[in-house]
């Protein structure tokens, strides 16, 4: 995915070192937005790729690895910065079967010195049932 200075998103099949093939538009853009500098994007699409060429995610894996890229001007460039990043998926509690997930701030206690409690809490999976 590409989103340029403008704001327009392009879905490519990125080659090395090179911009790659443009793909047919398989996103849609919920939301689009501009402050301070930092463009805010929100897209949603099927997790099955529209082709091969597309990315298809695996409900299996909760992370995604990818490149971090900055062009150096608004239309796809060469970019100016980069970087290796990842994206996890979690779940969202959604009142039903889906129970989310918690990311807690702070290092954990080390062992035998945590206090509280735990709570189950079904989620309707085959491993809920024995």
């Amino acid at each position: 995915l590409i989103v340029d200075g403008h704001g327009n998103v392009t879905e490519r099949r990125l080659a090395d070192q090179n911009p790659g093939d443009l793909l047919r538009p398989s996103v849609e853009v919920v939301s689009s937005s501009s402050s301070d500098g930092v463009r805010t994007v929100v897209l949603t699409r099927p997790f099955r790729g529209a082709t091969p060429d597309h990315y298809t995610f695996d409900p299996q894996e909760v992370r995604i690895n990818f490149i971090n890229a900055v062009g150096s001007q608004p239309e796809l460039s060469y970019h100016r910065a980069k970087g290796p990043s990842s994206l996890l998926l979690l779940p969202v509690e959604d009142g039903t079967k889906v129970a989310g997930a918690c990311l807690c701030e702070g290092a954990p206690a080390p062992f035998g010195q945590a206090v509280g409690s735990l709570v189950y809490k079904p989620t309707g999976q085959p491993e809920d049932t024995g």
